[in-house]
């Protein structure tokens, strides 16, 4: 395990703080939109927040719903490289 691994559990953690917070002002915002706002805001590289979210299905998953429900994904090309 590498050192950004075991960041990933705090990562997560104030991501999910920060999704939460924004989705109960706006209910209608994507979460990709969300989770591109916190990287410039908290200057944490995207790649990183990625690899992140790919070790969290559940996360993942929801995500993945959410570009679906957003019309950036369609269930045809579901293979995202997290």
């Amino acid at each position: 395990m590498n050192k950004e691994q075991l960041f990933y559990p705090m990562l997560l953690n104030e991501l999910l703080k920060y999704l939460t917070e924004k989705k109960e002002q706006d209910k209608d915002i994507s979460l990709l939109d969300l989770i591109m706002e916190y990287s410039m805001r908290n200057s944490v590289d995207l790649d990183l927040i990625g690899d992140a979210i790919s070790t969290d299905i559940y996360l993942k998953n929801l995500i993945e719903k959410d570009l679906e429900y957003h019309n950036f994904i369609t269930n045809k090309n579901k293979n995202l490289e997290w």
